[in-house]
């Protein structure tokens, strides 16, 4: 008698920074709200930065690939 074969889990999704991510900027006395947009695979519009309290948006910015699952998001 053959023994059934041993079945694996597959493999956990690849952890993406794809999408839109909402945060505080903390400039000195100021907060103010922003708004990133990230897609890691285009890399000639793949990061953009909107000032949600200035009212300016599409603020062009360059994603990098850190250590791991880390991001690093350079702002001209």
């Amino acid at each position: 008698m053959v023994p059934p074969p041993v079945l694996s889990p597959p493999p956990p999704a690849p952890v993406s920074a794809k999408g839109i991510w909402l945060g505080t900027l903390h400039a000195g006395p100021q907060q103010l709200r922003v708004q990133m947009r990230l897609d890691p695979d285009d890399a000639a519009k793949g990061c953009s930065l909107d000032s949600l309290d200035q009212g300016t948006a599409g603020i062009p910015c360059r994603v990098t690939a850190g250590p791991g699952d880390a991001v690093s998001v350079d702002v001209p």
